[in-house]
C-alpha cells in the first residue's frame, strides 16, 4: 500500500498553508458597516413596496379569482366592476395607506443620502419613485374597484405615493444633471468640485 502525500500533508516536507479566504470573504469583510439610517432605510423601503403587492394587488387578485370561479364576475364591467354576488368581499384597500406612508417618510429618511446610496444595490432615488408609481397605479386602480365604494379613502393614499414620486423623482433628476456636469468637466460623479 503506498502512502500519498498531499499538499497539507506533513510528509511532503512543507509547511501546512493556512485555510485561504475566498474573494467573497475578503469582500464581505471590507464592506463599511450600515449606520442606522441606511438600515431603516433598507426596511422601510422593502415593508414599503411588499405592503403595496398585500394590500392592493393580492386582495384584487383574491377577489378576481373568485369571482371567476363562481362565474359572478359582470360580464360588462369586468373584473373591477360590481354585480350581484361580485365582489364576495371589499378588500382593506384602505391598508394601502401604511405603505403609502412609508413611502413619503422615505422622501425625509433619505434626503440627506448622496445620490448613490451607500452600502445598497438599489442605491438610486429612480427605484423607489419607481415603486411609488406602482403604489399610485395600485391606489388608482383600487379606487375604482367594485364600484368605488372605497374612492375618497384610497385616493389620499394615492395622492401620498403621487407626492413621494415627485420628490424621488425630480431629486434623483437633479442628481442625474450633476453627475453628467461632473462627467463633462472630467470629474467622477461625485468628487468634490475644486
Amino acid at each position: 500500500m503506498t502512502d500519498r502525500a498531499t499538499t497539507s500533508s506533513p510528509a511532503t516536507g512543507r509547511p501546512r498553508k493556512a485555510a485561504g479566504r475566498t474573494a467573497a470573504a475578503r469582500r464581505r469583510k471590507r464592506r463599511a458597516p450600515k449606520s442606522r439610517r441606511e438600515v431603516l432605510t433598507g426596511r422601510v423601503f422593502f415593508w414599503s413596496g411588499m405592503g403595496i403587492v398585500a394590500f392592493g394587488m393580492l386582495p384584487l387578485l383574491a377577489v378576481s379569482v373568485i369571482g371567476l370561479a363562481q362565474g359572478t364576475v359582470p360580464v360588462d364591467r369586468g373584473i373591477l366592476g360590481a354585480g350581484p354576488g361580485y365582489p364576495l368581499f371589499q378588500p382593506p384597500f384602505w391598508l394601502l395607506w401604511l405603505p403609502a406612508l412609508g413611502m413619503l417618510a422615505l422622501t425625509v429618511i433619505t434626503w440627506p443620502f448622496p445620490a448613490r446610496f451607500p452600502s445598497y444595490f438599489w442605491g438610486a432615488r429612480s427605484d423607489m419613485s419607481i415603486i411609488s408609481a406602482v403604489g399610485l397605479m395600485t391606489a388608482l386602480t383600487a379606487s375604482v374597484a367594485f364600484g368605488g365604494e372605497q374612492m375618497w379613502l384610497v385616493l389620499g393614499a394615492g395622492g401620498l405615493f403621487l407626492l413621494a414620486m415627485v420628490v424621488f423623482g425630480v431629486r434623483g433628476a437633479i442628481e442625474f444633471i450633476r453627475d453628467a456636469i461632473d462627467l463633462r468637466a472630467g470629474r467622477l460623479p461625485g468628487e468634490r468640485r475644486r
